[in-house]
């Protein structure tokens, strides 16, 4: 979560020449999983 703006879950690197699908879907997993654990509180 981004720390002066609560709720705020920057997230994602974007797939293409820098970064791979794979490692772009283990960010948005991560992100919606702290997006997840921030709502159940």
């Amino acid at each position: 979560m981004h720390t002066t703006l609560l709720g705020l879950f920057p997230c994602g690197e974007g797939s293409g020449y820098a970064g791979g699908i794979v490692s772009s879907a283990m960010d948005g997993m991560a992100s919606a999983d702290a997006v997840k654990a921030y709502m159940e509180c």
